[in-house]
């Protein structure tokens, strides 16, 4: 009777298994099939990655060459929040919140090959809606502000410190945008979390004045909304 009783749970668990082990993987992959059959979607697909991707790399010249251009002809302003407190380092905690809300999005957006090209089209204009922000308003750092390092890729390479690349505040928009292309409550909520938290991480380091952390949400919000506006004008409505 024990091992009767024994041999039908096992029988049960290996169901159990299997059938989460289906659902995982058509979970994953059940939205990517009639996705790419969508009219000039594979297209368009390759098409965001790789203009993003050229883009990345133009950027990093350009910030590199806008820190040259900044100390010649930048300005800077007292920031009346910033006075209220000295620097403290919170390099590490910065990042913690950066890299664990990429991670969270990307995982999301694995399962959602629409949402998952609309947020790396987002992400290309909100790169490019920074460098002419840079541009035209040629911000000096803080005098008191304590260098941003990324921690992992300092690992590896020993670039430029940018300090000059200020309005708006690249990470924390970024961020926002995270939050913004997860439809999930739960993990949307964690990512606004991380959000915010990184925001006052990065004041409290003097990295951003108040002003730029105050203006990248609703950067990241009009281009967000412009991004699904034009896509479901295509046809490319976003997973839920």
């Amino acid at each position: 009777m024990a091992l009767h009783t024994l041999l039908y749970l096992y029988n049960q668990f290996l169901l159990f298994r299997g059938k989460i082990i289906s659902r995982s993987a058509s979970g994953r992959f059940a939205n990517w099939k009639p996705a790419f059959q969508l009219p000039g979607f594979k297209w368009f697909f390759a098409g965001t990655f790789i203009l993003s991707f050229i883009l990345a790399k133009v950027a990093g010249l350009i910030l590199v060459l806008n820190e040259s251009k900044v100390e010649k002809t930048g300005f800077n302003f007292p920031d009346p929040i910033l006075s209220l407190f000295s620097p403290i380092d919170f390099t590490w905690p910065i990042f913690i919140c950066l890299y664990g809300a990429l991670f969270l999005t990307l995982y999301y957006l694995s399962f959602r090959p629409i949402r998952l090209m609309m947020g790396f089209q987002a992400y290309f204009f909100l790169l490019s809606a920074r460098l002419v922000c840079m541009f035209f308003l040629p911000l000096k750092a803080p005098d008191t502000l304590i260098p941003l390092l990324d921690p992992f890729i300092t690992l590896f390479s020993q670039d430029i410190v940018l300090k000059h690349d200020l309005f708006f505040s690249g990470h924390f928009s970024v961020v926002v945008l995270f939050s913004l292309a997860v439809e999930d409550k739960i993990k949307k909520y964690f990512i606004v979390f991380l959000a915010v938290i990184m925001a006052v991480f990065i004041l409290l380091q003097h990295v951003h004045y108040t002003i730029d952390l105050l203006v990248a949400p609703f950067f990241s919000y009009a281009i967000w909304r412009a991004t699904v506006a034009v896509n479901k004008k295509l046809g490319y409505v976003p997973e839920v």
